[in-house]
């Protein structure tokens, strides 16, 4: 559809002054054409995200381009705009004069090795399937200061003597490639359909996304054999590292840094349902050998001291930055890769480092599911088994997060009876769960006349979290009153 007459003038008035660089001018008229026409031409819609793409508002042009998107699914100009970022890494599509498709991915922040070789099978598989090249980094701890997001922060720094990686990757060494007079256009992964966290990571779901988004039309069985071709061209190549690989055969155990975490809404104590569940494995195949990774000392060693030395495989130790690399390819050498087992929210359960390990080995990876888990998400939207994923539901008792819920959920509905018990099990079983444990027990203790109970609940919980102003305003108060509003 074209523009009516009445917005022609606004059109062309909104062209003259972008082509001039009066941005600002440019936007406003932009706008009022998308508020009053918004089905009139796909060029605001993409005029409008490369003008505000310009100005460096990634999420108002990501917005932007969505918006022409779900109005003209299928266009050809959009879709060449479009291509694909997570949160960890963008994707833009450059079209420089004198040569095909261009992918600039730009790495951004650091993060552990799984995502990253993750997103990076992702980009190549995407790539060889367009017949493009991808662009891109190896970020290091320098690229990002967020405690959050430096999980595995160093690695060598001549790390292309230690890995091969897929050839559709080429890697620069300057955050932003120098590209000529080509345009750099951005799309945030969460305007994809049905985006989920780690959805972008696994073939199944990854290629549903882009299908229902129209980016691409190839099957999926085209698909995973781009991927799996990528997949195999990813090698250790460090001599000495080689020769410190342990021989196969043996399962592979990762345990996750975070399994050890404590009052984190992201993760759970999974190391015990993890050893019992080795254990049990020993039990059914006493001469099996078991090799267990973690990027985190403490919780390696408190998992292999579970099971019999016989059955344990050795692995050398190496320099820090070298670690990583030694521990996954080693596990990418395993029989059968056992990740770690679920707690009961979209962290739990899994890791893109035992994920990407177990397609390079070509062994199964046997997971564990609940309702709750990214795994689950990510079983629930591709509507078919993930390819070499063994799924197992966990009949494990509710954890001490999915207990709290259950006591809120009481507590909430009126049902203090059913509520108490379980605030009190939690207070005695791990008292450094949360601030709100403490709060809410002594609150329901005072709603039920025991404010005695109530002051040394809070007492404690005040010792615990000295820096929760609502645990310690309330322990003043029934400390100098006896009461609580």
């Amino acid at each position: 559809m074209g523009i009516p007459s009445k917005a022609l003038h606004w059109w062309k008035q909104a062209l003259a002054h972008h082509e001039a660089g009066q941005l600002g001018k440019a936007r406003a008229l932009y706008e009022k054409l998308i508020v009053r026409c918004p089905h009139c031409s796909v060029g605001v819609h993409n005029n409008m995200a490369l003008l505000l793409d310009a100005l460096g508002d990634e999420d108002s042009a990501s917005a932007a381009w969505r918006r022409g998107w779900m109005l003209f699914p299928g266009n050809e100009l959009l879709m060449q705009n479009i291509v694909y970022v997570n949160p960890y890494s963008s994707w833009s599509t450059i079209r420089p004069k004198k040569s095909g498709l261009i992918i600039w991915l730009a790495n951004r922040l650091v993060t552990g090795l799984g995502d990253r070789m993750a997103t990076y099978l992702t980009a190549a598989t995407v790539a060889q399937l367009l017949e493009a090249t991808v662009l891109t980094r190896w970020p290091t701890a320098d690229d990002d200061t967020s405690d959050e997001e430096q999980r595995s922060t160093h690695y060598p720094s001549s790390i292309f003597e230690y890995l091969s990686l897929p050839p559709e990757l080429s890697f620069e060494q300057d955050t932003q490639p120098k590209l000529g007079g080509a345009q750099v256009r951005v799309l945030h992964t969460a305007a994809l359909p049905a985006f989920n966290w780690g959805f972008d990571l696994v073939p199944e779901t990854m290629h549903k996304m882009l299908s229902k988004a129209g980016l691409i039309k190839f099957s999926f069985k085209r698909y995973l054999q781009a991927y799996m071709r990528v997949v195999s061209s990813i090698e250790l190549k460090h001599q000495r590292l080689l020769a410190l690989l342990p021989p196969t055969p043996y399962v592979g155990v990762h345990a996750r840094r975070g399994d050890l975490a404590k009052d984190n809404a992201e993760t759970q104590h999974h190391d015990a349902y993890l050893i019992a569940l080795l254990k049990s494995k020993v039990a059914q195949q006493p001469d099996a050998r078991f090799l267990v990774v973690s990027d985190n000392v403490t919780l390696r060693n408190a998992v292999s001291a579970e099971l019999p030395t016989e059955n344990m495989v050795t692995l050398a130790l190496v320099p820090e930055e070298e670690q990583p690399l030694l521990d996954f390819f080693a596990l990418a050498r395993s029989s059968l890769i056992v990740q770690s087992v679920p707690g009961d929210d979209n962290f739990g359960g899994w890791s893109s480092f035992s994920y990407v390990a177990s397609r390079i080995a070509g062994c199964p990876l046997e997971a564990y599911v609940n309702n709750g888990t990214r795994l689950h998400a990510m079983l629930q939207f591709a509507s078919k088994p993930l390819a070499n994923i063994t799924v197992h539901v966990v009949p494990l008792g509710p954890s001490d997060r999915g207990m709290f819920k259950i006591a809120l959920a009481h507590h909430e509905a009126g049902r203090l009876a059913e509520a108490r018990p379980l605030y009190e099990k939690l207070v005695e079983s791990n008292p450094e769960f949360s601030a709100d444990l403490h709060n809410n027990l002594a609150l329901l203790l005072v709603a039920i006349g025991k404010s005695k109970a109530a002051r040394r609940v809070w007492r404690r919980g005040s010792n615990l979290f000295p820096e929760n102003e609502k645990l310690q305003n309330n322990y003043a108060i029934i400390h100098a009153t006896g009461e609580i509003s």
